[in-house]
């Protein structure tokens, strides 16, 4: 985050595909910072158009992405300002929570 200017108070909500429900590290990481988690149905993910697809991700989940729709759709449509960045296992993006259309 620091590396975009963003700081972790910024941070209102994780958001990943249902299928991560269950994913210790992602509960713990939630928990430890207070933080709700939206998951996110394979068709809801599809739903949402994306700039970066991934050809992995459709292959091992069966969606073109998650960090980027997951993140768009937990921000009720805002604007996605930091595109997918993978740091290890992790797989992070951005978006702007959109109040009232804005």
């Amino acid at each position: 985050l620091g590396q975009h200017r963003l700081s972790e108070r910024c941070i209102q909500t994780l958001a990943t595909a249902e299928l991560k429900r269950d994913e210790e590290g992602l509960l713990k990481f939630a928990d430890k910072h207070g933080l709700p988690i939206q998951f996110w149905s394979k068709e809801e993910l599809e739903m949402v158009q994306i700039p970066n697809p991934s050809e992995t991700v459709s292959k091992f989940v069966g969606v073109r992405g998650v960090a980027e729709p997951a993140a768009i759709l937990s921000a009720k449509g805002g604007k996605l300002i930091v595109e997918k960045v993978k740091h290890g296992n992790l797989t992070m993006a951005v978006a702007l929570i959109s109040v009232d259309g804005e």
